[in-house]
């Protein structure tokens, strides 16, 4: 058997805020649609693969097992999306695709895509998993999505506290972290800013909700807004709460070609 360690992070700014990745912490992606807040989750699943080895569960309830794989790989080859999505590939990017996907084949990781899948089921997948060899990581996408095992008479805000309440009891349970990822269908008025405060009444309930979370990270890009952005390529980070460490606002390169984050200073 693996033994278990804790997995640093890239972007490194963001591995300076919240550390390394360690069993029984809950994190928790927040962000309206469109933000990055899965390729965020996915980047940080096959860094955890590359260290550690060791198996990485994603529950995906939204995208199935093929879009999240093309993703996956996308991300590790840094071939623009976009020319996958339409076969418009020269030599190096062909390359490129066969190595990530050669490499994304011989690494441990598990996608599950039934969209009726509960906190429950997500336990019992991951005992069975865990009975053979530990868990390096578990991703959620995302958690407003859940099958409930709850009365189906309780609110909408209750229903999500009692899943974070699940998951982060699960986490200890089998000594990996978890990643949630949390969709904030928070609504706006157009013309105005799009920006998620945090002291509004809105935001406070939603974060209310993932009180058990170890780290929160709120994500938020301009230019998907405004076309005429001041920060194009900016993606603000807000480490909303972090458990033992500084919280604060970091922002990161958002390249969206390969749907990945990197630190500002990095070259492509």
């Amino acid at each position: 058997m693996i033994e278990k360690q804790d997995v640093a992070i890239r972007p490194n700014s963001l591995n300076q805020y919240i550390g390394t990745l360690k069993p029984g912490q809950l994190i928790t992606i927040a962000s309206r649609p469109g933000m990055g807040k899965t390729s965020l989750a996915l980047n940080m699943a096959i860094q955890s693969c590359e260290q550690a080895n060791l198996p990485i569960l994603i529950f995906s309830l939204e995208m199935d097992e093929a879009e999240v794989l093309k993703r996956l790989i996308s991300s590790l080859s840094k071939v623009d999306s976009r020319k996958i999505r339409i076969k418009d590939l020269n030599l190096e990017d062909t390359t490129n695709l066969a190595q990530a996907t050669s490499k994304i084949k011989s690494m441990p990781i598990h996608i599950f895509d039934d969209p009726k899948i509960s906190s429950m089921d997500i336990y019992e997948i991951s005992k069975r998993v865990k009975q053979n060899e530990e868990i390096g990581l578990i991703v959620v996408d995302y958690i407003q999505l859940l099958a409930g095992n709850e009365n189906p008479d309780i609110g909408h805000r209750v229903r999500v506290s009692s899943l974070y309440r699940n998951l982060k009891s699960m986490a200890k349970k089998l000594n990996c972290p978890i990643i949630a990822l949390s969709q904030l269908d928070i609504a706006y008025e157009p013309g105005t800013n799009k920006k998620l405060t945090v002291s509004e009444r809105p935001m406070t309930a939603c974060l209310r909700d993932t009180a058990d979370s170890d780290v929160i990270l709120i994500l938020h890009r301009d230019d998907y807004y405004n076309h005429d952005s001041k920060v194009p390529g900016i993606a603000e980070v807000n480490i909303y709460k972090n458990r033992g460490g500084e919280t604060g606002i970091l922002n990161l390169r958002w390249v969206g070609s390969y749907l990945g984050f990197e630190d500002l200073d990095e070259k492509n």
